[in-house]
């Protein structure tokens, strides 16, 4: 189904764009009446009551603007049974930023639609995934979910060919963007590689690592063979299919600390509306393989407490972590919080060995897939030399037995100013503006030393 402008536009904002001054995805505290108002909006049901309480007009619109909910907000006004309810000053605002958005999604729309063209001409196979797909197959109106990117998925053997053709739209790589490096045991992989166009659009390109967890997906081929088609803007496409969908939504919004509404709403409307299209013994064969059971419990747990909208007992009890897990992750993620909606230092629960404290430490107490990610440690040590040469950009005559000293040597050092760190500091908690190094490098795209991005 082609977006109708007329029908219910919202704020075309990226999630990556670093010019959103929303992009740190930290939660800016509010109010418990703005929390009420918020999380009965993020639901979609537009049958639900509204407790409107007592809040400003400009800081509910902040707060949509926030949490990607102005298109369910907008909808809320012009069709729920409750609509004569809502505050008029606050009425008002939310149609003026509806306004807004309808222009910047359709501009996001059109050239969305040209880019996945010349992919569906030129580029290697590959799905479509989060905002467009979910927009598209999920809400009542695609309208109605924002996003300015698109987030694609390759097999990480065709990133070369996906970077050839993307590059000769006219894309440009993230200064920061990195390459996928020669594998150290199969089941490293690199997260994503973004690419900036200088109209101002942005393509996500995703490789193995399907459920954020930091290593390649065990049944990569599975997702694939699994997919399903549909139509963006015209262009036949595949995305995910449900019960894929669903792992990977909330193993995306769990890495990223729940810090919006919408990506809970998109689990809302997959479940409410379209529940009878999830094998549930797929979600829970899948989880169990890939070992996702803690950002698929707890995401599911949170949608509940949040949302009112529940996953069938016996799927949440099949995939229930065990009790150590738990007990960590409510030390991390305390729930009262996440349920609060309350700011909070929380850890980067996706596997790298960088930074220590908040990255990898949390991760390997509380996530699954723990031999793998030791094997991949062990061979960090001591990598082939191969990776090491490009890993440090050596040309083939260069001496490399200097960096199997030196490799090992930056990373103890980096390990020891974090622990160093922190006993100064005297906390654990560690943020990016504590570790100088951090600041430097982009860790999430796999740089701790320096390596060249092409």
């Amino acid at each position: 189904m082609r977006p109708n402008p007329t029908a219910t536009p919202i704020r075309a904002s990226s999630d990556n764009d670093p010019t959103d001054r929303h992009d740190r995805l930290d939660r800016v505290p509010v109010s418990d009446a703005l929390r009420g108002v918020l999380v009965a909006l993020a639901t979609g049901d537009i049958d639900r009551p509204v407790p409107w309480g007592q809040i400003t007009a400009d800081e509910l619109v902040a707060a949509l603007d926030r949490e990607r909910l102005i298109g369910l907000a907008h909808r809320y006004v012009q069709e729920s049974p409750h609509r004569d309810d809502v505050p008029a000053l606050e009425a008002e605002r939310v149609r003026e930023a509806h306004l807004v958005t309808a222009i910047r999604l359709a501009v996001t729309y059109q050239m969305m639609g040209h880019v996945l063209r010349h992919l569906a001409k030129a580029a290697p196979p590959y799905l479509v995934a989060k905002g467009p797909a979910v927009a598209q197959l999920l809400y009542p109106n695609p309208w109605l979910r924002t996003f300015s990117d698109v987030d694609v998925i390759v097999h990480q053997s065709d990133w070369r060919a996906m970077d050839e053709v993307v590059i000769g739209m006219g894309f440009v790589p993230e200064r920061d963007a990195r390459v996928p490096l020669p594998p150290l045991t199969g089941a490293d992989a690199l997260y994503e590689r973004t690419y900036r166009h200088p109209s101002g659009f942005t393509l996500d390109v995703h490789y193995d690592d399907l459920l954020n967890c930091g290593l390649a997906a065990r049944d990569a081929n599975g997702f694939w063979r699994r997919a399903q088609q549909i139509d963006i803007e015209g262009v036949r496409v595949r995305t995910l299919a449900p019960a894929d969908q669903f792992v990977h939504l909330c193993a995306h919004a769990h890495y990223h600390g729940y810090t919006r509404l919408v990506w809970l709403s998109d689990l809302a409307f997959l479940l409410r509306d379209h529940g009878d299209t999830v094998d549930w013994d797929q979600v829970v064969r899948t989880v169990q393989l890939e070992e996702a059971q803690v950002p698929v419990y707890y995401t599911a747990r949170l949608l509940e407490a949040l949302l009112g909208v529940t996953v069938p007992p016996r799927v949440l009890a099949q995939v229930r972590p065990d009790r150590i897990r738990r007990a960590i992750h409510e030390l991390l993620l305390p729930e009262r919080d996440l349920v609060a909606l309350r700011p909070m230092w929380r850890p980067d629960l996706s596997f790298y060995f960088l930074p220590l404290l908040k990255r990898l430490v949390p991760d390997m107490l509380v996530m699954g897939r723990r031999r793998d990610k030791l094997a991949y440690l062990a061979r960090l040590l001591v990598p082939p030399p191969h990776w090491l040469r490009r890993y440090y950009s050596l040309s083939p005559s260069s001496p490399i037995w200097p960096h199997y000293v030196l490799h090992p040597l930056k990373l103890l050092y980096h390990y020891a100013t974090e622990l160093i760190t922190a006993a100064r500091l005297r906390r654990l908690r560690l943020d990016e503006d504590d570790l100088p190094y951090l600041r430097r490098t982009s860790v999430d795209n796999g740089a701790l030393f320096p390596q060249s991005s092409r």
